[in-house]
């Protein structure tokens, strides 16, 4: 078997072959495969990897209700970029020059918001207050073997975890509640590796900031000329405590990044204390939806050198998702919202979705492993029938935990 997998840099999938929701096959003798345009953005860069292996056993008869795969394969990782034309927008991607060598650990406390309207800014409708805790191995090694957390109480949590990720999460439906079950105070990470003495990090959880992020140019944002500089304006971070930031992310409807503030790859700053930003133009296309989030944190801890081949964050967060629309001088007609209208698992364990939207028009599913996330990735193109419908059927067997979908129009 030959399999091309191409992804952005926050794992996005850009392209598979094969890939039978396309429909598009690779025979397994192939020495090339054809990226049709408009898959890769003028400019930006990509992560691919090319698989070669064979498949020594498959079914899904030999135990009930049960499917079987074997196989052993070779993997290059590579990069990709694709040109930009005189004019066009740097890239906002960085590709990685070395593989990561450090592992991580981290204790976040985040507040969302959604923003409907000029005046309207509301608590997420699902699970708006979330607490995490992680820690996670260096690639090389040592491995994480388990680990805890005290809270500033004094209450002791272990963190729980396989394959050398452990942590701990806590979502709540409203503020108060994540207050109470996590408030500001020290909080003591302590965690064991392989071979090595336990490890203990203490950290001071300030309160999460009063200040919710609002874009005071709310309308203006819903109809931006794709061809023209756009300034993104917000309401003040104030009051501001030590390690204060403020960080904005654009994705257009298939989750893939168009521009961020501060990012070194450009490079683009952003002070805390800014009120405004200016999009350059062509990083929006026309007649689009795009999903902006703009967040206002305070960061608590960070440190390369407290514990060897490991980094280690804390932050508190407010961030706020907004929609940003753009004009559509050719006329073209907007796509119904697509809609899950049914789901079965079929009998070869894949998961089988029914989908309602504008006849004739393409949607794009995705899937991520948790909501909400930015990391969605894309399976596949499906076309809508004269009916308005179509059924997606997701293949990829490689899938082990629980996943979320969404379909969003082309």
């Amino acid at each position: 078997m030959v399999r091309l997998i191409i992804s952005d840099e926050f794992g996005n999938r850009i392209f598979s072959a094969p890939n039978v929701c396309v429909p598009r096959t690779l025979e397994p003798n192939a020495t090339s495969v054809v990226i049709p345009a408009n898959y890769l953005r003028p400019g930006f860069g990509y992560l691919a990897q090319l698989l070669v292996g064979s498949n020594f056993y498959r079914s899904t008869t030999d135990v009930p209700q049960m499917s079987g795969n074997g196989f052993v394969q070779r993997i290059t990782a590579f990069s990709i970029k694709a040109t930009s034309s005189p004019g066009g927008p740097q890239s906002e991607i960085c590709l990685p020059t070395t593989p990561p060598t450090l592992g991580s650990y981290s204790v976040t406390k985040l507040i969302g918001h959604r923003q409907t309207s000029a005046d309207t800014v509301v608590p997420q409708s699902d699970k708006p207050a979330i607490f995490s805790s992680a820690v996670q191995s260096p690639p090389a090694g040592p491995s994480v073997t388990d680990g805890s957390l005290t809270l500033p109480s004094g209450t002791k949590t272990n963190l729980t975890g396989q394959v050398a990720v452990i942590s701990l999460h806590g979502a709540y439906n409203t503020e108060a509640e994540l207050d109470g079950a996590y408030p500001e105070g020290t909080y003591t990470m302590r965690f064991n590796q392989t071979g090595q003495p336990e490890r203990i990090v203490s950290m001071v959880m300030p309160a999460v900031p009063t200040a919710i992020p609002r874009i005071n140019n709310y309308d203006e944002a819903q109809a931006i000329d794709a061809a023209a500089d756009f300034t993104l304006k917000w309401n003040p971070f104030t009051p501001q405590g030590p390690g204060a930031y403020i960080t904005l992310i654009i994705t257009d409807d298939r989750g893939n990044l168009i521009f961020m503030a501060p990012n070194s790859c450009v490079p683009r700053t952003l002070d805390p204390t800014a009120t405004s930003i200016v999009i350059p133009t062509k990083h929006f296309h026309s007649g689009s939806t795009n999903i902006g989030i703009l967040v206002f944190g305070l960061s608590f801890y960070n440190s390369v050198t407290d514990v060897p081949q490991m980094a280690g964050y804390g932050a508190v967060q407010r961030s706020t998702t907004f929609p940003l629309k753009t004009t559509d001088p050719a006329g073209t007609v907007q796509l119904v919202p697509a809609k899950f209208t049914n789901y079965r698992l079929l009998p070869n364990g894949n998961p089988e979705f029914r989908l309602s939207g504008t006849a004739g028009k393409i949607y794009t599913l995705q899937r991520a492993n948790k909501v909400p996330s930015l990391n969605w990735s894309a399976l596949g193109p499906v076309t809508m029938d004269a009916s308005g419908n179509t059924v997606f059927e997701d293949t990829d067997t490689t899938v082990k935990s629980a996943s979320f979908y969404r379909a969003v129009g082309n």
